[in-house]
């Protein structure tokens, strides 16, 4: 789309024809099949305001010789939610007559918001930087979900550096942040030790 003169530019040239080609009947149901998939948020958290919940990343698509395999990344902190989100992308491709293979599951975490844990590490952070810790709670993996589904009653926070661009390319760590984080960590960890014994 052409902004300044609100158009459209199309482009067309020969390219040479592929190798592979699906049918007729193969094309449609796979395109059936994407256009039922859900991709992106498909719940938010009736517990955080403005927080996904429950999401799919359809990642993947790409056909090889007898085949085509799409691959998804479900994303949820209840796991409940998180499956049947599996159990609609299932349907969708399932109905298609594809094979649908569920693995590598990833454990949701839901965060307590009132936490005995939490409210320390607010005070440890408090009397540490004589500020207030900035809590938030954000849609993605994390190592608390594998953690609480063997252990459930532990209480968890998740902290640490400021790192952008996280698993890509572009992922940095801003350096002066690790420093602050490395004191956050042993004086709560000095705090919590004292709690407990």
């Amino acid at each position: 789309l052409n902004r300044a003169s609100d158009h459209v530019d199309i482009d067309i040239s020969r390219v040479e024809r592929p190798e592979q080609c699906l049918n007729e009947v193969s094309q449609s149901s796979l395109l059936k099949a994407l256009y039922r998939c859900p991709n992106g948020v498909i719940k938010m958290s009736e517990t955080f305001d403005g927080v996904v919940e429950t999401s799919n990343n359809l990642a993947t698509i790409s056909l090889h010789k007898h085949q085509c395999l799409a691959q998804c990344l479900v994303r949820s902190s209840v796991n409940r939610a998180r499956d049947n989100a599996c159990e609609l992308i299932r349907s969708a491709f399932v109905d298609s007559r594809a094979e649908v293979i569920t693995d590598n599951g990833y454990p949701g975490w839901t965060p307590v918001a009132r936490s005995t844990l939490l409210q320390t590490m607010q005070q440890v952070y408090r009397d540490t930087f004589d500020a207030d810790a900035k809590i938030q709670v954000i849609h993605a993996g994390l190592e608390c979900g594998l953690l609480g589904e063997k252990y459930p009653n532990w209480e968890m926070i998740s902290f640490g550096p400021t790192i952008r661009g996280a698993h890509s390319p572009d992922e940095s760590v801003h350096i002066p942040s690790v420093e602050r984080f490395w004191e956050y960590l042993l004086a709560s960890l000095d705090r919590i030790s004292r709690i407990t014994t």
